[in-house]
């Protein structure tokens, strides 16, 4: 399977990232196999959280990048806040 990096474009708001994940992901599930399909390793690491990928995407917009960056290690269970700091 192919592991999406879409997340890494500077320059583009995070809900058009999310997008442009999804469209990717409907895709190359739709294609017979003449696209590799692809899993979002994101939301694989969300599955057992108690808050959903999607809300917890459209709430973090609200942060400034560092502190975004921060919730994020926090929520996808990175390193501890020792270890970032």
């Amino acid at each position: 399977m192919l592991e999406l990096v879409d997340r890494c474009l500077k320059g583009v708001r995070t809900s058009e990232k999310e997008d442009l994940v999804e469209s990717y992901l409907s895709l190359s599930n739709s294609t017979l196999g003449y696209i590799y399909p692809a899993y979002d390793p994101d939301r694989q690491k969300a599955i057992n959280k108690s808050i959903r990928y999607e809300w917890f995407i459209e709430f973090v917009q609200k942060f400034s990048e560092r502190d975004a960056l921060i919730t994020k290690l926090i929520y996808f269970g990175g390193p501890s806040m020792e270890e970032v700091c």
